[in-house]
């Protein structure tokens, strides 16, 4: 069981952050940060208020902090818990600049005892680039291809006279007329076959 001290019981602790960690198996609200008032263990019998963020970071019994601060209190008071070489979870935004957010980071980093593995240690990075490539010219094709369907499905009534342009030999327009139906615009042939489907939906 991790015991959690949450800071703060603005809106975001009491509506949000405290009935999620104690609905949690796992997780135990032990202890909220209140500096004048007791509403959360009115709400929450048994836990322990505490009024200063030094006396919550004394209870070694606690496991985790959760920051429910008003946003321009975030860096500092995830500092001073990074700091004490506790775990720590922020309320968004984790900062309010890049420079805080990367100082957290680095804090993070040294109390937990990881690092940053170098560039090389993430694996091929070539082949890491080619799948991103691959995924990109996917998104690409999908795009467009949302776009040929939509535009095709606008023009449904002039394009379902097709039939006309049936060969005596297939059951199908041929690549050929098809491109030519639609307004005489150039479609990949590789498409027409997607778009013939389209349309028989």
């Amino acid at each position: 069981m991790i015991r959690v001290g949450l800071v703060g019981f603005g809106l975001a602790g009491r509506v949000f952050h405290a009935p999620l960690i104690s609905s949690v198996q796992g997780l135990e609200l032990a202890a909220v940060l209140e500096r004048n008032s007791d509403n959360a263990a009115q709400r929450y019998p048994g836990i322990t208020t505490c009024r200063s963020l030094e006396r919550m970071l004394a209870d070694t019994s606690l496991g985790l902090f959760v920051v429910a601060t008003p946003n321009g209190t975030h860096f500092e008071i995830a500092r001073q818990i990074l700091e004490a070489g506790k775990s720590v979870v922020v309320d968004k935004p984790t900062a309010v600049t890049s420079a805080e957010i990367a100082q957290l980071m680095e804090l993070a980093r040294a109390a937990s005892g990881r690092r940053e593995p170098p560039r090389d240690e993430y694996g091929d990075r070539a082949r890491c680039e080619a799948t991103m490539n691959a995924i990109m010219q996917g998104r690409g094709l999908l795009q467009q291809r949302g776009t040929l369907q939509q535009e095709i499905k606008q023009r449904s009534e002039r394009v379902r006279e097709l039939a006309k342009f049936r060969s005596s030999a297939d059951t199908v327009p041929t690549s050929e007329s098809l491109a030519a139906a639609i307004d005489g615009s150039k479609v990949l042939s590789d498409d027409l076959w997607e778009i013939f489907r389209v349309l028989l939906r």
